[in-house]
């Protein structure tokens, strides 16, 4: 049973060597089989000047129990925003205001980008995720549903040269696409 007591956390950039309990966290919501390129993911990400990737991790222990990845996300039909892509809490310790903090932390970091909105998305089967998000004023603006196609080609050093066109500060030869 959870309990009300907060666990003391501090909020910091994601490191390298957060990834293996990082893992562990994103296999508790139901994705083992995407964490093989992990690191390699994390690596590239990590570069980009448009995502932020955060971790949670307790001031007794320093323990990682959550992580957060936050995107600008730049669309020509409605305004600028900020997108938590990802938030995870360690699910015992669900409960206990750390996801709360990490809340209050990617709407910070909105404001002091400049942006207005924030939003996210979850899978319709987290009722669960769904209240926790209500009751910090989130509002459900739709129900829509995801399409993928599995293409044949991944992804290559030239198309990785279309997204990072005109971003001098990231150099494609410190980005390596396997």
């Amino acid at each position: 049973m959870r309990g009300f007591r907060k666990v003391d956390i501090i909020i910091r950039e994601m490191n390298k060597f957060d990834s293996l309990k990082c893992k562990e966290l994103t296999v508790q919501l139901g994705y083992p089989d995407q964490l093989v390129d992990f690191d390699k993911r994390f690596s590239l990400i990590n570069k980009l000047p448009h995502h932020h990737l955060v971790v949670a991790e307790t001031v007794s222990d320093k323990n990682v129990v959550g992580w957060m990845h936050l995107e600008i996300r730049y669309l020509l039909v409605s305004s600028f925003k900020v997108e938590i892509s990802a938030i995870v809490v360690d699910e015992k310790l669900r409960g206990h205001g750390i996801g709360k903090k990490l809340l209050n932390y990617a709407e910070n970091w909105t404001k002091n980008c400049g942006f207005k909105d924030i939003f996210l998305y979850t899978n319709i089967i987290r009722e669960n995720s769904h209240s926790f998000y209500l009751k910090f004023g989130y509002q459900n603006s739709k129900d829509s549903k995801m399409f993928i196609k599995m293409l044949d080609k991944p992804l290559s050093q030239n198309d990785l040269k279309v997204i990072i066109e005109n971003k001098p500060e990231l150099k494609l030869d410190n980005i390596k696409i396997q």
